[in-house]
């Protein structure tokens, strides 16, 4: 459980314990929260940023000392086209991933003259089994089942870009259309893209 630091650290001392050498760290797990600013509990709000950031936070910091060590490693985490610009459906989603890509950057930037590569990748719509958790709704888990086998690319395509980020050392890389495109919006029309996208979900 990510989500724990002491099960963390427990993992941790197993690693040591077994003598097995960590080159790369990839922050993969993630859960998906439907629903606005308005329709989303404190308790979701927590139980998102516990697995989406923390998780990653407390994986990072008991990792990076083993990781230091090697003469080439990695850190690669998954965020979302949705850290990029806001999407209003997936609020506390979105703005989880959000922090993760500011972690990134933040932590590539700390981390630039060591052995340790930084990056984040940043999926559209992807066909995993995310929609199916128990805390979401039967109507919202149809919808986003619905929604990624229609519209969805093929995880094999984020297995590829985790291993471009770090053969290539990419800060960030982009999956699919969405993510392409939101990175774009994000750049060129900061202050529209948000409004647009939230149009664009309705």
């Amino acid at each position: 459980d990510i989500r724990d630091p002491k099960e963390v650290a427990d993992f941790i001392s197993w690693l040591k314990t077994e003598a097995i050498d960590v080159d790369i760290l990839v922050n993969n797990a993630g859960i998906l929260q439907v629903g606005s600013f308005s329709e989303t509990s404190l308790e979701a709000w927590h139980e998102v940023f516990d697995v989406n950031l923390w998780g990653t936070v407390h994986l990072v910091q008991a990792l990076l000392p083993l990781l230091k060590e090697r003469p080439e490693a990695a850190i690669i985490n998954m965020a979302s086209a949705s850290g990029l610009v806001g999407f209003t459906p997936l609020t506390a989603y979105s703005t989880s991933k959000f922090a993760l890509v500011g972690l990134t950057q933040a932590l590539a930037g700390e981390l630039v003259d060591s052995s340790v590569h930084v990056g984040v990748i940043c999926p559209g719509l992807v066909r995993t089994s995310i929609g199916e958790a128990a805390h979401l709704s039967a109507e919202h888990q149809e919808q986003v089942r619905e929604l990624l086998l229609q519209r969805g690319c093929e995880p094999e395509a984020v297995a590829q870009a985790v291993i471009s980020a770090i053969e290539q050392k990419r800060a960030q890389v982009n999956v699919g259309w969405e993510g392409h495109a939101m990175s774009l919006a994000a750049r060129l029309l900061p202050a529209k893209a948000g409004r647009f996208i939230a149009k664009y979900a309705k």
